[in-house]
Parts: structure tokens; C-alpha cells; sequence
């Protein structure tokens, strides 16, 4: 696990991938200074080296944008987990939708989690980092931007490029 500490501190371990996720989010930010958005991201050990990444790299550009994540939700526990297994009780989940609701952070990292039944009203913006498999979830992931003029990035692994 030390290992994994240093390479995620590391500035010279970023892939295209993620150089090609910042460079959105500076486009987003730059075209408005008060864009809020998702990125949807696939299990929870990408969340594990996100947040710190993009936390990061938000501190270095944008001293005022922070961002939190929502990952996973356990209806039975109240607490705990681990760092890979986090437990989310649905207080902590409505706190965190509050938060991000009343302009307390500007980026929520989510898995499929927040994919559907929550009540996100002030996302401008979806960047998707999942396969969509399936319509539902291409409908559900692009729904979480309601705000008029939205955007619905998706960042594929193949040369092929959609636009929505």
C-alpha cells in the first residue's frame, strides 16, 4: 500500500486519460467560472487515486474549487469500512448532496451510486469515465446534469470520439 502512496504523489504518473479529464475540467472552468459537475467513474479504487489527484491539481489551479466523492452506501452500518470499502450511511449521502447543492465543493466524484434517486439540482455538467452498457445507465448518468445548457462528456479508451 506504500507504494500505491507514492506513485499517487508522484506529478509524473498521470495518464492521457486524466491529462485529457483536466484539460475538460480547465475548459469547463474556464468557459464558466461557477460550473459544477460529475465525473462518473467505474469502481472504487479509481475514486481511491482520483480524489487525491484531482484534489491536488484543483489546490494548484483553483484555490477556491474543491471537490468530495460518493462511492458507495451501506443502509446498515453506521459508519467505518475501510479505505478501499468505505461505509456510507444515507445521512452522510444527503450531507455530501447538500454540500455540493449549496456550492460547498464544486466536483462530486460518484460510481453508480449516484447513477439514479438523488436529487442533484446544481450539475452543469456530466464527465463520464464508465462504460454506458446499457441505455439505462446512459439515461440515468446523463440526467444528473439538469441545469439548462448542460454538457455530457464521455471519455473512451478508443480513438472513436462521441458527442451528445
Amino acid at each position: 500500500m506504500e507504494k500505491l502512496k507514492e506513485i499517487r504523489k508522484s506529478k509524473d504518473y498521470i495518464s492521457d486519460r486524466l491529462k485529457k479529464l483536466f484539460i475538460k475540467i480547465n475548459n469547463l472552468f474556464e468557459s464558466n467560472s461557477k460550473s459544477k459537475f460529475i465525473i462518473f467513474i467505474a469502481n472504487r479504487i479509481v475514486a481511491h487515486f482520483l480524489k487525491p489527484a484531482l484534489s491536488s491539481y484543483l489546490n494548484e489551479n483553483y484555490k477556491n474549487k474543491k471537490c468530495d466523492e460518493i462511492i458507495g452506501i451501506n443502509k446498515q452500518k453506521s459508519g467505518g469500512g475501510t479505505t478501499l470499502t468505505p461505509s456510507l450511511t444515507l445521512k452522510r449521502l444527503n450531507e455530501i448532496i447538500s454540500n455540493f447543492n449549496e456550492d460547498k465543493f464544486d466536483v462530486l466524484i460518484g460510481t453508480s451510486a449516484i447513477e439514479e434517486g438523488l436529487d442533484i439540482q446544481s450539475c452543469n455538467a456530466v464527465l463520464a469515465l464508465v462504460e454506458l452498457n446499457t441505455p439505462k445507465s446512459f439515461i440515468q448518468i446523463k440526467g444528473r446534469a439538469r441545469k439548462s445548457n448542460s454538457h455530457f462528456y464521455i471519455f473512451t479508451n478508443s480513438a472513436a470520439k462521441a458527442k451528445f
